[in-house]
């Protein structure tokens, strides 16, 4: 009897690696995109504000010390409540995860990440980038990710959706 469901809970594990990996549309993110865009452009003022700033979520927010690849990560009760608050209020109309620095500057809006049992992780969303992203792609709805790769599509002016894989 459990040799039968551990063959289904394989079969249907394994059957659609695409639908465990599925991320929120583009044209979704767009929408998103166009009737927030001040509060895209507050998130981003915040960075530009605090050039250690690394990272902010609901829970938090982190900053780089001396040295670029050490964090501290400062826990939601040593924020202020309003700004806390703000934060939390703020990614939850945008239906984002973090904000996160890159090491290249660029600003991106974590919207979805996903991963499954048997195949790497990936994400979606936002970037902010004061350099051309590239490779530029009409539709990131149709990107066949490969191990490590990273696809664009231009919104306007620096700002992009992005879809990225990462290796295990």
């Amino acid at each position: 009897m459990r040799l039968p469901i551990l063959g289904l809970f394989l079969l249907f594990s394994c059957s659609s690696p695409k639908e465990a990996a599925r991320h929120p549309k583009d044209d979704e993110l767009v929408a998103v995109f166009a009737s927030h865009r001040p509060e895209f452009e507050q998130l981003l003022g915040v960075f530009r504000a605090k050039p250690r700033l690394s990272k902010i979520t609901n829970e938090g927010y982190g900053e780089n010390l001396e040295d670029e690849r050490r964090l501290r990560w400062s826990e939601p009760y040593m924020l202020p409540e309003p700004e806390r608050t703000n934060y939390r209020e703020t990614l939850g109309k945008l239906d984002v995860q973090e904000v996160v620095r890159r090491i290249d500057g660029s600003i991106i809006f974590v919207v979805s990440e996903r991963s499954s049992f048997f195949f790497d992780e990936s994400a979606k969303g936002y970037e902010y980038s004061d350099s051309a992203q590239t490779p530029q792609v009409r539709s990131l709805d149709t990107v066949n990710l490969g191990c490590g790769e990273m696809f664009y599509r231009l919104l306007e002016g620096r700002w992009s959706l992005y879809l990225q894989s990462y290796c295990s």
